[in-house]
């Protein structure tokens, strides 16, 4: 931290957020030392859980513009400074000429996040390339996630708007210095004189009212013949978002592009798609000969009928119903010959067995004595 060593006061983190902002000599301000050997510096907030944060107010040092060149980074969790090298920044003030004493960046829809910090690392000969950062307020517009917002604070807009309410309006912290308003990929729309920009700086001394535009207007586009859909995730447009075109059935692309991104200098990539009704060549259409006699249109179709009717014993399903396929394992032969040779041999021998037992029959009855009466003997003496 700058310590005022005429005035022994401490120009500390925490009187960036203490409302006050006017006098940077009387301690109203936050500010880092000037020594040049400090290769960065920085100053954070960590906020008390998650929040859904729509707006970043931050307010430097009245007429100086050494704090160009800084990043915001907003991150889910507390981290050192050395996790940064692994985050992407929610902003970078690039202007270095003429950057802006009061930055407003706003979030549509809001950006989640946990702690925020203001980062500086610069390199470089003269003043404005020390790694310096004089903060005189910083103000976080949005809702903390476990709150009850029972004045609906955070409740969006009644209009097509991803900003609620109380985030489209704020007091210039000083009159004649310029004002850097940056919608978070998209575009600043005032809601009075002033024209849109990406990235608008203004001069002004009253109270100001914007809102947040997409990066890029709506896509125009024939919704008869064709289909389309957005690869952005919320309803506001941004940079390198796009869409993706397909014509719909019955039609076919013909010029165009179906795939249309949206670029940094807020138009679309690409020409609009153009799909077209599908026909048939009229050439096609020339050479048809259609039957028009009901009885001529009949008979061409038993005629077509006995042309495509097919054989049924001619086809190869057919044929392969009376042919046996040949299985060549080991297996397979074995328990055919045993199947084979088993019934043959069953079959024999069960009509030698009745053989066998007919001619035993016989030959016990040839083997007999026969009986001779009384009366048979008696009459064979009389004769």
């Amino acid at each position: 931290m700058y310590i005022f060593t005429e005035f022994k006061i401490k120009l500390t983190a925490d009187r960036a957020i203490d409302g006050k902002f006017q006098n940077f000599t009387n301690g109203d301000c936050a500010g880092t030392n000037v020594d040049r050997k400090h290769k960065q510096a920085w100053w954070n907030i960590s906020l008390p859980d998650l929040a859904n944060i729509y707006k970043i107010n931050l307010m430097f040092r009245e007429k100086y513009t050494r704090h160009y060149g800084y990043y915001i980074f907003i991150n889910k969790e507390d981290i050192n400074i050395e996790g940064l090298a692994s985050l992407t920044p929610v902003y970078h003030e690039e202007n270095e000429k003429h950057p802006g004493v009061q930055n407003i960046i706003m979030f549509p829809g809001g950006i989640q996040g946990k702690q925020m910090y203001i980062y500086h690392n610069k390199s470089g000969e003269g003043e404005n390339n020390k790694n310096v950062l004089d903060i005189c307020e910083v103000e976080i517009w949005g809702c903390l996630n476990y709150t009850e917002n029972v004045n609906c604070t955070c409740s969006r807009n009644e209009s097509d708007n991803l900003l609620p309410k109380a985030m489209l309006s704020s007091i210039g912290a000083w009159p004649n210095n310029n004002l850097t308003l940056i919608c978070h990929q998209g575009n600043v729309k005032f809601q009075d004189k002033f024209k849109q920009k990406l990235d608008l700086t203004h001069n002004f001394q009253n109270n100001i009212s914007f809102t947040c535009l997409d990066a890029c207007p709506k896509d125009a586009y024939n919704a008869t013949t064709t289909d389309v859909e957005n690869s952005g995730q919320f309803m506001r447009l941004s940079v390198d978002d796009y869409f993706n075109y397909t014509c719909k059935i019955g039609h076919r692309f013909e010029s165009g592009n179906l795939i249309r991104i949206c670029q940094e200098n807020g138009s679309w990539s690409g020409k609009e798609p153009i799909c077209k009704r599908c026909k048939c060549p009229c050439e096609r259409l020339a050479s048809q000969n259609f039957i028009k006699d009901p009885i001529v249109l009949q008979q061409r179709i038993e005629e077509t009928k006995i042309f495509l009717a097919v054989n049924r014993s001619e086809l190869s399903a057919f044929k392969r119903k009376k042919v046996s396929s040949y299985d060549g394992r080991a297996s397979s032969t074995g328990i055919g010959m045993t199947l084979g040779v088993g019934v043959i041999t069953f079959v024999i021998g069960t009509i030698i067995c009745c053989d066998l037992l007919t001619c035993k029959a016989k030959k016990r009855k040839k083997n007999v004595p026969k009986r001779v009466t009384l009366r048979t003997r008696w009459n064979t003496l009389q004769n």
